[in-house]
């Protein structure tokens, strides 16, 4: 059905800590971003991009973002939610 948005913020830094502080039994050894970086609530992504570097995760950031938004939409990203080092996803 495609994306929806569940709310009326961004919350990169929040979301960047709910997967640092994320009880699935192994540390991350990487995080993937996708944003315009534009946040608009929630805690600051830098704080949480510190605490990455602390654990030594590190952030893999792609930006995106114009200022006319035809240009570039994101349909669809399929994948599993995390990934663990040496395992192979399709």
């Amino acid at each position: 059905a495609g994306l929806q948005t569940r709310g009326e913020v961004s919350a990169l830094g929040d979301a960047l800590r709910t997967l640092l502080d994320s009880p699935r039994g192994r540390t991350a050894t990487g995080i993937v971003v996708i944003s315009d970086g534009s946040v608009n609530g929630g805690s600051p992504p830098t704080e949480e991009a510190a605490l990455a570097a602390e654990r030594g995760v590190p952030l893999y950031v792609y930006g995106t973002g114009i200022t006319n938004p035809k240009d570039l939409a994101v349909r669809e990203i399929t994948g599993p939610r995390g990934v663990f080092q040496d395992e192979y996803i399709e």
